[in-house]
């Protein structure tokens, strides 16, 4: 959908509205792979992958256009990275997009008014997934992480139910 952008210009402040076609976003500078991952020297599946990586923060040089975009709203489109390895030079990598994001480990008491928790991690967690969400109202609760992606943050937390 189009999107309205409040801008600063040597005429004052204007209003312009953005197709997401027409704009592109450069890539995070490290993203964290939460589990393994194939690697490929060029972008295509169709050649068979130069190593597999484990999870672990990997270094992106690049990304195929429109990488943090999805038109039909599906955060599983999977969408490919150029990454540095230290020891094949630059690889692509194929992720969904909801998996192309940074985790950073953190702890740190919140109050959560309302929150949905589920057992299976996001990057895990299938649309049709049998895991059931349960929802905690009222409560303070310990972020142990938080994973960054451009759908927005996730957290880890300790509840009663144990890591969530």
């Amino acid at each position: 959908m189009p999107n309205w952008w409040k801008i600063r210009t040597t005429f004052g402040d204007k209003w312009i509205k953005t197709e997401p076609v027409n704009i592109d976003v450069p890539p995070p500078s490290k993203i964290t792979l939460m589990e393994n991952a194939p690697i490929y020297a060029k972008a295509s599946t169709q050649l068979r992958p130069s190593a597999v990586l484990s999870p672990q923060q990997v270094e992106v040089v690049g990304a195929e256009k429109q990488w943090f975009y999805s038109p039909k709203h599906d955060e599983n489109e999977l969408k490919w990275l150029k990454i540095r390895t230290s020891w094949l030079g630059d690889q692509w990598i194929r992720l969904p997009l909801k998996q192309i994001g940074s985790y950073s480990s953190h702890t740190k008491k919140k109050y959560y008014s309302t929150a949905e928790f589920s057992s299976v991690p996001l990057w895990n967690h299938a649309a049709d997934s049998s895991a059931s969400p349960w929802q905690i109202r009222g409560q303070i609760l310990t972020e142990t992480g938080e994973f960054q992606t451009p759908l927005g943050s996730f957290y880890q937390v300790e509840t009663p139910e144990g890591t969530s």
